[in-house]
């Protein structure tokens, strides 16, 4: 193959499933995208095509059935000019999974055919020497003027041998091409790695500079708000000196006041001791007075005592009465409380039996997807197998044909030297003796 294919981009063989061409696109995509390896936007779109087509049943089919019609053509491409298949190189789709029940046989050529294939274009190629050399299309008499059969027929054999060679050496090549790809891919990927950690390492000198200058910042802040807040304190002191000094001279103003207060307080209480003595006697004229408010205060209590009591029973039956109330709520809520925890038990049992039924689904789906993985192993195997036995028929057909040539050659041979015998010796010649 002249160029890679999508198993050997993603580094999987063609038996891969799904999870390991899913776990291969991972890796390739870590490894390939943009974001890391911004030079490398066109190899990320092939891995992705190739994901996208190896993920797809119906596209994976269709590109595993010209995968095998590309390694047909290349391996059948250089065979003689003059073998003709009995179907055309497109008829290798026939070795699909799809027609692998009803193999067909091939149709060969019969002697008669072959060798008349041969001197049709033994005589074409000399038509065409004699054109080109004297101008015109006609052939004259006699063989031996652009060299007998049997060396044109080698010649022919020359170039298929030259050809299958180069077609080996094509081969080689793509292998060498794959191993020297293969390479590079992991110089590139270690290459990756390396920048990476270079990457990571600068990003981490990156972070300690700054983690170093945030602190020179926070401590040139710090100094410059330690410098604000001295400044404010020198301030408030002074503030405070002033507002001290004006608060002395208003305790001053104040002593002043409460001398003259003194005074004027002596002078009062002088006053209040004659209206003492006046009160005195106001109160002697009272005190009857005061013990008859008691008397009927006394008796007002004791109503008020009577009330009391009266409406503590009535708070007391009607606590009675709201205990009963919450006991009986609190026997319902207990009650729907077990109705409750009975419905998520029962819902629990539903659900651990619709689990149950779910796995038993996964596990029956994933074991029709395994039967269907080996089925198709194992008709790829069957197609493999009927490619290399016809292979092999091809290139026992060929060998045969070899061998008939040879004989027609030896034979031809022989009769033409007889008949050049008969032409010295001066014998009649009949050509339909000697027709082959």
């Amino acid at each position: 193959m002249d160029r890679l294919d999508h198993y050997t981009i993603l580094g999987i063989s063609r038996s891969a499933n799904k999870d390991m061409i899913r776990q291969a696109y991972k890796v390739k995509a870590l490894e390939l995208h943009p974001d890391k390896n911004p030079g490398g936007e066109d190899i990320f779109k092939l891995v992705s095509n190739a994901y996208q087509i190896l993920t797809d049943p119906s596209k994976r089919s269709a590109y595993d059935n010209e995968l095998l019609r590309r390694e047909y053509r290349s391996g059948t491409s250089m065979r003689p000019p003059f073998c003709k298949p009995s179907r055309s190189p497109g008829a290798a789709s026939s070795s699909s999974p799809h027609n692998a029940g009803s193999p067909h046989k091939p149709r060969f050529p019969t002697e008669e055919e072959l060798f008349k294939d041969i001197y049709e274009q033994y005589k074409k190629s000399a038509y065409t020497a004699r054109g080109n050399a004297r101008g015109c299309g006609f052939r004259t008499s006699g063989i031996s003027e652009e060299g007998s059969f049997a060396e044109w027929f080698k010649k022919k054999q020359e170039e298929l041998r030259c050809a299958e060679e180069i077609t080996k050496a094509k081969a080689e090549y793509a292998k060498n091409l794959e191993r020297e790809e293969q390479k590079r891919a992991e110089e590139w990927r270690e290459l990756q790695r390396q920048r990476e950690k270079e990457r990571e390492e600068e990003l981490a000198n990156a972070r300690a500079k700054r983690v170093a200058e945030e602190e020179a910042l926070r401590r040139a802040k710090a100094d410059e708000l330690n410098s604000l807040r001295a400044a404010a304190h020198q301030q408030r002191m002074e503030e405070f000196a002033r507002v001290q000094k004006a608060q002395q001279v208003e305790m001053e103003r104040h002593l002043r006041e409460l001398a003259e207060q003194k005074q004027q307080l002596e002078e009062e209480r002088r006053k209040m001791a004659d209206e003492r003595e006046r009160a005195a006697q106001v109160v002697e004229n009272h005190r009857s007075n005061r013990f008859v408010l008691q008397k009927q205060r006394e008796e007002a209590l004791l109503r008020a005592v009577r009330e009391a009591d009266e409406k503590l029973r009535e708070a007391r039956e009607q606590k009675t009465y709201h205990e009963a109330q919450q006991k009986l709520k609190e026997l319902e809520r207990l009650n729907e409380e077990k109705l409750r925890r009975e419905e998520e038990e029962r819902q629990r049992e539903e659900y651990a039996k619709e689990e149950a039924m779910r796995k038993k689904f996964e596990e029956q789906d994933d074991l029709a997807r395994r039967r269907a993985s080996n089925d198709l192993n194992e008709q790829r195997k069957r197609v493999i197998g009927l490619m290399m036995e016809e292979r092999r028929h091809q290139m026992e057909d060929v060998a045969a044909m070899r061998r008939e040539t040879d004989r027609i050659e030896a034979e031809m041979r022989a009769k033409l030297d007889a008949l050049r015998e008969a032409k010295k010796a001066g014998k009649p010649i009949n050509l339909d003796e000697w027709k082959l």
